[in-house]
């Protein structure tokens, strides 16, 4: 019979759909990737196939027709059927083990390989990288003074690897779009026996001098506060994980001030931030003068 063997034939076109479906779909889920969509690229061109075949065969329509409520029936199942199958794709097993106790010291990178696998027996592994760090040293700081129209960074913070920002109110990197990560101000100042100087963000600078105007369009002022000590430049490069937290503990922060002057060469200064994380500062150049001075410095931070 021409109409039941049209039929079968019809039924066949279904065993690729399911293989593609079962064996590609979970391996290759839709991501539109031009070399790596296997599933989506396989099935759109069996339906393109097949589209092309039934189109050019008129009297597939007419048995499609006939049996439609049965094609309506199969059709339910097959989504039925594919929901039920995505259901069942779960996560059976997360094989994550450390035996014993590790080792760990500061700088250390531990990996970890991570195997899944799901309800069909796919496994896929992945590595992860842990650095160990306690404490973040920051390459040199150049901070421009006042009137330093070659270096315009007055501000800084420990956050976005230590950033600087600018005074101003037009311009990229300003400090007043910033200020929830300014950390540290620095200004050179002649007058009053002030030199280099490094200030808190909410320091209340008299009106009309230092950085009071500036000040004044910051949404955000961090208090931070200043300790000097009785370090110097090699013991602030000796600082480890390990003596960093010491010295740290042995500061006396009833005593912080929000402003640190006459900065000098080779000084060290501990500071504690809002939020509680303390570090070092060392004052490695200061600026000569107003106009075209600049400090240099350099931080660890407890991280």
């Amino acid at each position: 019979n021409p109409e039941n063997t049209t039929f079968i034939k019809l039924l066949l076109f279904v065993i690729p759909l399911a293989l593609t479906y079962i064996f590609l779909r979970q391996g290759w889920p839709t991501t539109h990737n031009l070399t790596a969509d296997w599933y989506n690229f396989t099935i759109s061109l069996l339906f393109f196939i097949y589209g092309y075949i039934i189109s050019n065969q008129t009297f597939t329509w007419d048995i499609i027709e006939q049996r439609r409520k049965l094609f309506l029936f199969l059709s339910l199942h097959i989504i039925v059927f594919s929901k039920t199958y995505d259901a069942k794709d779960v996560l059976l097993t997360h094989y994550d083990v450390i035996k014993g106790q590790i080792a760990i010291n500061d700088g250390d990178k531990i990996t970890y390989l991570v195997t899944v696998t799901d309800s069909k027996d796919k496994v896929t592994t992945a590595n992860f990288v842990v650095s160990i760090n306690s404490i973040a040293t920051s390459e040199q700081i150049l901070l421009g003074a006042p009137s330093n129209t070659t270096n315009l960074y007055r501000f800084f913070g420990v956050a976005n690897n230590f950033a600087r920002y600018k005074a101003g109110t037009t311009g990229t990197e300003l400090a007043k779009d910033n200020s929830s990560k300014v950390d540290f101000i620095y200004f050179y100042n002649s007058a009053g026996s002030v030199g280099n100087a490094i200030y808190s963000p909410d320091y209340n600078f008299t009106a009309g001098t230092g950085w009071a105007t500036e000040i004044s369009t910051w949404t955000a002022k961090n208090k931070t506060i200043y300790l000097t000590t009785d370090l110097n430049q090699s013991s602030f490069d000796a600082l480890n994980a390990s003596n960093f937290y010491t010295e740290l503990e042995n500061l006396t922060w009833a005593s912080g001030v929000d402003r640190i002057p006459n900065l000098i060469n080779g000084q060290v200064l501990a500071y504690k931030r809002a939020d509680g994380k303390r570090g070092f500062i060392l004052i490695a150049a200061t600026a000569l003068n107003a106009t075209t001075g600049s400090l240099t410095c350099k931080l660890k931070a407890e991280l």
